[in-house]
C-alpha cells in the first residue's frame, strides 16, 4: 500500500473519532434547566455575593451534567442583570444587546406566602415526637388586603397524644386612608387539651397603622366578635367578645426580621390571649430559619380554670 492511501485512511479515522467524541460530549452536556436559570438570575438580582455563590453551588449539585454551562452563566448573568438595573434607572446606554437567558417575568402573582415546617424527636426515658407546620397567604392591592392562614401542631409522648392543635383563618382588610383601615376576621380552632373540640370566631373592627416605615411597621386594631365554642366537658356556648390585636415587624438588617403578633379576647367570665414572638434569618434564596416563642392563655372564671401553654420552636420557613 502506498503512503498516500495510508495517510488518507489515518486522517479519515482521526476525523471520525473526533466527530464521535464531539457528539458524545454534546450528548453528555445538557442545557441548564429553566428553573435553575431563573434561580441564578434571581440570585444575581439580589446583589448579595454570598447568596449568589450558594445558589451557584446548589445549581451545580442539582444539575451536574450542566456544570460548565452553569459556571458560564455565573460569569455572564451578573453583568446582564447589572446593565438591566441601570437601564431601569434610566441609563439606557448600558442596556445589554442580548436578552437574559432567564428574564424575570413581567407579571407576578398577586399572592405571596410562606410555609413553615418543624419537628422534634426525643428518645430515652421519654419518647417524644412532635410535628408543627403552618401556611400563610397574603394578597395586597391598592385598597384591599386578604390574608389566609392555616396551622397544625401535634405531639406524642410515650405513645400518648399530648398536643393536638390546629386551625385556619381568613382576614380581609380595606384601607380607608394612609393610616386607618377596617377589617373582618373569621377563624376556626381545635385544641382538645385546652378543653374545646371546636371554636368558631367571626368579628369586625377598625385598625390604625401608627408606624409604617420600610424597616418597621406597627398596626393596632379592635372590635367586637362573636364566638361559638363546643367544649369537651360542657355544652356548646355562644358569646359576644371584645377583640384587640397588635402586629409589629422590624427589619434590623436585610437578612433578619423580628415580629410580634398578639391577640386577646375578652368575654363574660372568660379571657383568651395568644402571642407569637419570632426571629427570622435568611439562609439563601427563599429559605429562612425561624425561631419563635408562642404563648396561649385561657382563663374561665366559671370553672375556676386557668391554662397557660408556651412553646419554643426552631423551624424552616420557605417564602414564595
Amino acid at each position: 500500500m502506498s503512503i498516500l492511501p495510508r495517510t488518507f485512511a489515518a486522517a479519515a479515522f482521526t476525523t471520525g473519532v473526533t466527530l464521535w467524541l464531539s457528539q458524545v460530549g454534546e450528548a453528555r452536556a445538557e442545557p441548564v434547566p429553566d428553573a435553575i436559570r431563573a434561580m441564578i438570575v434571581a440570585a444575581a438580582r439580589s446583589d448579595d455575593p454570598t447568596v449568589f455563590a450558594a445558589v451557584i453551588a446548589v445549581a451545580k449539585q442539582a444539575a451536574p451534567s450542566s456544570a460548565e454551562e452553569i459556571e458560564a452563566l455565573s460569569r455572564e448573568v451578573p453583568k446582564d442583570v447589572a446593565a438591566i438595573v441601570r437601564a431601569e434607572a434610566g441609563d439606557l446606554t448600558t442596556a445589554p444587546d442580548i436578552i437574559l437567558v432567564a428574564p424575570l417575568p413581567s407579571k407576578r402573582s398577586p399572592w405571596k406566602g410562606a410555609a413553615e415546617l418543624g419537628g422534634s424527636r426525643a428518645t430515652g426515658d421519654t419518647d417524644t415526637l412532635g410535628v408543627y407546620g403552618s401556611l400563610g397567604l397574603t394578597r395586597t392591592g391598592p385598597t384591599w388586603t386578604h390574608r389566609i392562614n392555616g396551622r397544625f401542631d401535634y405531639q406524642d409522648t410515650n405513645g400518648v397524644r399530648s398536643v393536638e392543635r390546629y386551625g385556619a383563618g381568613y382576614e380581609p382588610q380595606v384601607r380607608l386612608n394612609e393610616r386607618l383601615y377596617s377589617f373582618g376576621v373569621a377563624q376556626y380552632e381545635h385544641d382538645r387539651f385546652l378543653g374545646y373540640q371546636d371554636r368558631v370566631t367571626v368579628g369586625v373592627g377598625f385598625g390604625v397603622n401608627p408606624v409604617d416605615r420600610p424597616d418597621f411597621k406597627l398596626s393596632l386594631d379592635a372590635g367586637p366578635a362573636f364566638r361559638r365554642t363546643d367544649y369537651i366537658a360542657q355544652n356548646r356556648q355562644s358569646t359576644i367578645a371584645g377583640r384587640g390585636s397588635l402586629n409589629a415587624r422590624w427589619l434590623p438588617s436585610e437578612r433578619i426580621t423580628v415580629s410580634q403578633d398578639g391577640a386577646v379576647y375578652l368575654e363574660t367570665g372568660q379571657t383568651t390571649a395568644k402571642s407569637t414572638t419570632a426571629v427570622e434569618t435568611l439562609l439563601f434564596g427563599p429559605l429562612k430559619a425561624r425561631f419563635s416563642y408562642n404563648l396561649q392563655f385561657e382563663r374561665d372564671r366559671r370553672l375556676s380554670r386557668e391554662n397557660l401553654n408556651t412553646t419554643t420552636r426552631a423551624s424552616l420557613l420557605y417564602s414564595f
